[in-house]
Protein backbone atom coordinates (compact mmCIF):
# COMPACT_ATOMS: atom_id res chain seq x y z
CA UNK A 1 0.00 0.00 0.00
CA UNK A 2 3.14 2.16 0.81
CA UNK A 3 3.59 1.90 -3.22
CA UNK A 4 1.01 3.12 -4.22
CA UNK A 5 0.07 6.26 -1.82
CA UNK A 6 3.58 7.31 -3.04
CA UNK A 7 3.12 6.50 -6.33
CA UNK A 8 -0.14 8.37 -6.36
CA UNK A 9 1.73 11.55 -4.36
CA UNK A 10 4.13 11.58 -7.05
CA UNK A 11 1.57 11.39 -9.93
CA UNK A 12 -0.09 14.14 -8.09
CA UNK A 13 -3.22 12.49 -8.57
CA UNK A 14 -5.94 13.17 -6.45
CA UNK A 15 -6.39 10.35 -3.75
CA UNK A 16 -10.57 11.09 -3.47
CA UNK A 17 -10.66 8.89 -6.88
CA UNK A 18 -9.47 6.26 -5.58
CA UNK A 19 -10.59 6.44 -1.80
CA UNK A 20 -13.70 3.40 -2.46
CA UNK A 21 -10.64 1.47 -3.95
CA UNK A 22 -7.88 1.93 -1.31
CA UNK A 23 -9.17 3.54 1.49
CA UNK A 24 -11.33 1.85 3.64
CA UNK A 25 -12.20 -0.78 6.56
CA UNK A 26 -14.66 -3.35 6.35
CA UNK A 27 -16.08 -4.13 9.46
CA UNK A 28 -13.07 -2.53 11.02
CA UNK A 29 -13.92 -4.26 14.58
CA UNK A 30 -16.55 -1.42 15.53
CA UNK A 31 -20.28 -1.78 15.50
CA UNK A 32 -22.33 1.02 16.17
CA UNK A 33 -25.75 0.39 17.71
CA UNK A 34 -28.99 0.10 14.59
CA UNK A 35 -26.11 0.11 11.95
CA UNK A 36 -25.49 3.46 12.65
CA UNK A 37 -22.03 5.09 11.25
CA UNK A 38 -19.73 7.75 12.73
CA UNK A 39 -17.42 8.84 9.75
CA UNK A 40 -18.25 10.18 6.57
CA UNK A 41 -16.04 11.05 3.53
CA UNK A 42 -15.00 14.51 3.08
CA UNK A 43 -15.60 17.30 0.37
CA UNK A 44 -13.02 18.86 1.06
CA UNK A 45 -9.96 17.84 -1.03
CA UNK A 46 -7.05 17.98 2.12
CA UNK A 47 -9.37 15.85 4.21
CA UNK A 48 -10.65 12.32 3.33
CA UNK A 49 -12.88 11.77 5.92
CA UNK A 50 -14.38 12.96 9.35
CA UNK A 51 -16.98 12.45 11.62
CA UNK A 52 -20.51 13.50 11.34
CA UNK A 53 -21.10 16.66 12.38
CA UNK A 54 -23.81 17.42 15.54
CA UNK A 55 -24.14 13.17 15.97
CA UNK A 56 -24.12 11.04 18.92
CA UNK A 57 -23.69 7.08 18.45
CA UNK A 58 -23.53 4.23 21.01
CA UNK A 59 -20.89 1.48 20.36
CA UNK A 60 -20.74 -1.70 22.16
CA UNK A 61 -17.70 -3.11 21.08
CA UNK A 62 -15.54 -0.32 21.05
CA UNK A 63 -14.31 -1.18 24.14
CA UNK A 64 -10.54 -2.59 25.13
CA UNK A 65 -11.37 -5.87 26.16
CA UNK A 66 -9.28 -5.50 29.07
CA UNK A 67 -10.75 -2.57 30.19
CA UNK A 68 -13.51 -3.12 31.96
CA UNK A 69 -14.40 0.48 33.10
CA UNK A 70 -17.35 0.94 30.15
CA UNK A 71 -19.64 -1.21 28.74
CA UNK A 72 -20.82 0.74 26.00
CA UNK A 73 -19.25 4.09 24.54
CA UNK A 74 -21.07 6.96 23.56
CA UNK A 75 -19.44 8.99 20.67
CA UNK A 76 -20.50 12.44 20.55
CA UNK A 77 -19.32 15.19 17.96
CA UNK A 78 -19.87 18.86 17.87
CA UNK A 79 -21.62 21.12 15.21
CA UNK A 80 -17.69 21.16 13.30
CA UNK A 81 -17.71 17.76 13.40
CA UNK A 82 -15.08 16.73 16.06
CA UNK A 83 -15.15 14.81 19.43
CA UNK A 84 -16.88 17.15 21.83
CA UNK A 85 -14.90 17.76 24.81
CA UNK A 86 -16.61 17.54 28.32
CA UNK A 87 -17.14 20.70 30.54
CA UNK A 88 -15.72 23.30 28.18
CA UNK A 89 -15.90 26.62 29.97
CA UNK A 90 -18.13 29.40 27.99
CA UNK A 91 -15.36 32.08 28.71
CA UNK A 92 -12.05 31.36 28.46
CA UNK A 93 -8.40 32.94 28.24
CA UNK A 94 -6.18 29.84 26.31
CA UNK A 95 -7.05 27.83 23.49
CA UNK A 96 -5.51 24.34 23.06
CA UNK A 97 -6.06 22.05 20.09
CA UNK A 98 -5.71 18.53 20.59
CA UNK A 99 -4.40 16.78 16.86
CA UNK A 100 -3.77 13.07 16.39
CA UNK A 101 -4.97 9.92 15.67
CA UNK A 102 -6.47 7.21 18.20
CA UNK A 103 -4.97 8.16 21.47
CA UNK A 104 -6.52 11.99 21.63
CA UNK A 105 -9.30 10.64 19.93
CA UNK A 106 -9.90 8.18 22.82
CA UNK A 107 -11.10 5.65 20.63
CA UNK A 108 -12.16 3.22 23.21
CA UNK A 109 -13.08 5.33 26.45
CA UNK A 110 -16.19 7.86 27.14
CA UNK A 111 -15.79 11.63 25.85
CA UNK A 112 -15.04 12.68 29.74
CA UNK A 113 -12.12 10.34 29.51
CA UNK A 114 -10.58 11.21 26.33
CA UNK A 115 -7.23 13.03 27.12
CA UNK A 116 -8.58 16.35 26.26
CA UNK A 117 -11.60 16.41 28.35
CA UNK A 118 -9.37 15.00 31.18
CA UNK A 119 -6.77 17.48 30.73
CA UNK A 120 -9.44 20.68 30.44
CA UNK A 121 -10.91 19.12 33.93
CA UNK A 122 -7.81 19.36 35.97
CA UNK A 123 -6.06 22.54 34.68
CA UNK A 124 -9.87 24.39 35.42
CA UNK A 125 -9.61 22.90 38.67
CA UNK A 126 -6.79 25.22 39.58
CA UNK A 127 -7.49 28.29 37.31
CA UNK A 128 -11.73 28.18 36.48
CA UNK A 129 -12.65 28.62 32.95
CA UNK A 130 -9.09 29.90 32.34
CA UNK A 131 -8.60 26.72 29.71
CA UNK A 132 -10.32 25.43 26.65
CA UNK A 133 -9.48 22.43 25.34
CA UNK A 134 -11.03 21.45 21.89
CA UNK A 135 -10.21 17.59 20.18
CA UNK A 136 -9.51 17.52 16.43
CA UNK A 137 -8.49 14.09 16.48
CA UNK A 138 -10.13 11.32 14.28
CA UNK A 139 -8.97 7.18 14.21
CA UNK A 140 -6.61 6.62 11.83
CA UNK A 141 -5.83 10.04 10.89
CA UNK A 142 -2.63 10.68 9.20
CA UNK A 143 -0.23 13.73 9.01
CA UNK A 144 -1.50 15.56 5.70
CA UNK A 145 -5.09 15.52 7.41
CA UNK A 146 -3.89 16.65 10.69
CA UNK A 147 -2.37 19.62 9.06
CA UNK A 148 -5.51 20.24 6.97
CA UNK A 149 -7.69 20.00 9.90
CA UNK A 150 -5.61 22.45 12.16
CA UNK A 151 -5.94 24.85 8.65
CA UNK A 152 -9.52 24.97 8.42
CA UNK A 153 -9.69 25.66 12.25
CA UNK A 154 -7.62 28.37 12.30
CA UNK A 155 -9.22 29.80 9.17
CA UNK A 156 -12.49 29.55 10.77
CA UNK A 157 -11.41 30.42 14.41
CA UNK A 158 -8.04 31.94 14.45
CA UNK A 159 -4.71 31.39 15.91
CA UNK A 160 -5.30 29.11 19.18
CA UNK A 161 -2.69 29.48 21.79
CA UNK A 162 -1.40 25.67 21.67
CA UNK A 163 -1.81 23.02 18.99
CA UNK A 164 -0.88 19.42 20.61
CA UNK A 165 0.21 17.28 17.20
CA UNK A 166 -0.08 12.98 17.91
CA UNK A 167 2.39 12.13 15.55
CA UNK A 168 1.74 8.96 14.45
CA UNK A 169 0.18 6.43 11.91
CA UNK A 170 3.13 7.78 9.84
CA UNK A 171 3.04 5.93 6.32
CA UNK A 172 -0.14 4.28 7.45
CA UNK A 173 -2.78 4.98 4.85
CA UNK A 174 -6.57 6.66 6.15
CA UNK A 175 -9.35 4.38 6.09
CA UNK A 176 -13.03 4.72 4.70
CA UNK A 177 -15.79 2.65 5.81
CA UNK A 178 -16.58 0.31 2.48
CA UNK A 179 -19.76 1.17 1.25
CA UNK A 180 -23.05 -1.38 1.57
CA UNK A 181 -24.04 -2.04 -1.65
Amino acid sequence: MFVIDVTLSLLSLDTKFFRDHFYYVEGGGYSYRDGRELYQSSDESEVLYQLKPNYSVDCDVCVNPLEDKFSSIRFSTTKEGYRKTVAQPEKYQKVILFIGGSNFYGVSVRGDYTLPSLLQKFFNEERQNYYYFENLSMNAQVLSQKVAIAERYIASNGIPDTIIFQYSNVSRRPFFIKKKR
